[in-house]
């Protein structure tokens, strides 16, 4: 507005300089609002630019090339080796396999021939190696006889594993099986990789039968699996999404530290759950992500994995700087390591100091965080009001020995699905989805409990099973 408009506002009197305060007042007002809406936009924009698996509920696979920052803390230990380490090192055997002896010909001083002469000394070094991978041909040969009293042709049988007039052994099956399913490579580079080290050409079609047939021979031994997770005190659970043929789908893990078993559903809730079978039928303590359909379930305890709150409590310190969140992160890092140094049962009047600071920190970042009528929740209102209402969830691990303090070994089990898709892209049909997932599962749980993996494969692949504790 010119000086000479202003001149004129003033000299047309008082009620016009009150509309024109007025209005300008107003235009104001309505610039401040926008500017305030648009720093709370960009704060929203920068928060979620900023975002990783950190500091938020985020999975692993949205950080690309974002640096992370890991919420473990310096052990101001030395790289390497720690002291009491137990080293292993190449050791020579007594009774090795092959023995080449080298000795001198002739004398190197006067000529003379020296293959009569005993030896003065032996040096040894032995050479640890792979004998020639060639493909071995057995003949399998079933005699009939005439018992020469009755008549009576006896035939003799086949191994049960023996089915065809020519085929692969389970030896070589093991071995394929073991690297498309535990080392994860894909069907066309096993197709490679096979003629390669074996000279044997094996199509991709005979590699999906042979993995159709370890699935189908795995049928009782997921059933014991299941069985066993059911009558478990504690399980865990996750679930990630995954691809089949192009669509979005869902890998479900239920396990514990001696079981594993996966389920892939087109759904994530409570109708993938329910075909599961697991959770609906379960009545000890399960602990998972705060997925809300696993509370849909009340007849099983929850407990709740505390090392996504700490990452949520990460993402509140480092783009809103509360205090609470501090407090909280702190809480829970002693009352862990609290329950890790002390024998169970925890004394009651420590747990309900634990509890009462607990209900402290909430007070104080609902204070931090005042409810403003007519405006969405804030992601720290949110979490409040989660850590409030599921207050036992998340203390759980101080209530019972068996429950961790995170589901820490859910993700662990589900990680290697990703790792899967990342190599090989996506499933093409279902059942080779649902190949991989009881294949894995009992791969998994073999791994947990000690066996050896390509015998276990063998074993099963032989027609005999293996007995799970």
């Amino acid at each position: 507005m010119s000086e000479s408009e202003i001149i004129k506002v003033y000299q047309e009197g008082i009620q016009s300089v009150i509309s024109l305060v007025q209005g300008l007042s107003t235009q104001i007002s309505e610039l401040s609002q926008t500017v305030s809406d648009l720093d709370a936009r960009l704060k929203k924009l920068e928060k979620q630019s900023n975002q990783t698996s950190q500091n938020s509920s985020l999975p692993p696979s949205t950080d690309g090339f974002k640096k992370t920052k890991s919420l473990r803390q310096p052990s101001n230990k030395k790289p390497g080796g720690q002291v009491g380490h137990q080293g292993s090192t190449l050791n020579r055997v007594e009774n090795p396999d092959l023995v080449v002896i080298h000795h001198p010909q002739t004398c190197q001083g006067c000529g003379c021939r020296l293959e009569d002469v005993e030896p003065e000394k032996t040096i040894r070094r032995q050479v640890f190696d792979l004998s020639p991978l060639n493909i071995q041909v057995t003949e399998h040969r079933v005699l009939i006889k005439v018992c020469p009293n009755c008549y009576y042709k006896n035939e003799g049988a086949f191994p049960k594993h023996v089915t065809q007039p020519t085929q692969y052994g389970p030896h070589l099956t093991s071995v394929l099986a073991y690297l498309s399913h535990y080392q994860l490579i894909p069907f066309n580079r096993l197709k490679q990789l096979t003629q390669d080290i074996f000279g044997v050409t094996i199509s991709q079609g005979t590699l999906v039968n042979m993995t159709k047939r370890f699935y189908e021979l795995l049928e009782t031994t997921e059933a014991s699996i299941k069985e066993n997770l059911l009558a478990s005190s504690y399980l865990h659970l996750d679930e990630t999404g995954c691809y089949v043929n192009g669509k979005r789908q869902w890998l479900h893990v239920t396990s514990n530290k001696r079981y594993t078993h996966y389920f892939v559903h087109e759904k994530r809730g409570s109708q993938a759950i329910g075909a599961n079978g697991i959770l609906p039928s379960f009545k000890g303590t399960v602990i998972h992500d705060h997925w809300t359909p696993y509370f849909k379930y009340d007849d099983c305890t929850h407990a709740l994995c505390n090392v996504h709150h700490l990452r949520e409590f990460k993402g509140i310190i480092e783009f809103e700087n509360q205090q609470w969140a501090k407090n909280m992160t702190k809480l829970l890092l002693e009352a862990k390591t609290y329950s890790e140094e002390t024998e169970y049962p925890l004394p009651s009047s420590k747990i309900q100091e634990f509890e009462k600071r607990y209900q402290q920190i909430i007070e104080e970042g609902y204070r931090e965080n005042p409810l403003k009528p007519h405006e969405k929740n804030t992601d720290s209102v949110r979490l409040l009001n989660r850590l409030s209402k599921r207050q036992e969830e998340v203390l759980e691990f101080l209530y019972q020995v068996e429950v961790p303090f995170d589901n820490n070994l859910a993700e662990r089990d589900v990680r290697m699905t990703k790792t899967k898709q990342k190599i090989s892209g996506c499933f093409r049909t279902e059942k080779g989805a649902y190949y991989f997932a009881r294949i894995r599962g009992f791969i998994s749980t073999c791994q947990k409990q000690g066996f050896k993996i390509l015998e276990s494969i063998e074993t099963i692949l032989r027609g005999n099973t293996i007995q799970f504790s």
